[in-house]
């Protein structure tokens, strides 16, 4: 229904991950602060409740990118858990604390 939307949903996602990146949280936090510091770079950044409506249509996407983080997370933490119990070195069980944070 109506127009389609003027930014692709790569560079609303774009715009979210990198409005979390620099500390804000909500919507409008994030929109506001890329229309003061990014407009040039995204000319086309539509009003703010079109905005909204496409990220509010994103929300399954970012859910499937939050979930596959997690799995990776987890299977990162599982992998180092295995070296240190074959390994038992003190270097790894330090590297794996690095690698997991």
């Amino acid at each position: 229904r109506g127009c389609p939307p003027e930014l692709s949903d790569v560079e609303v996602l774009t715009l979210e991950i990198f409005g979390e990146w620099q500390g804000h949280h909500e919507e409008k936090a994030i929109y506001g602060y890329m229309k003061q510091h990014w407009l040039a770079w995204f000319p086309k950044l539509p009003h703010y409740q079109n905005f909204r409506r496409q990220c509010a249509n994103l929300r399954w996407v970012k859910e499937m990118i939050i979930e596959q983080r997690r799995q990776v997370d987890a299977m990162r933490e599982q992998n180092c858990l295995l070296a240190i119990e074959q390994n038992k070195r003190p270097q790894m069980a330090e590297f794996c604390k690095r690698v997991t944070r």
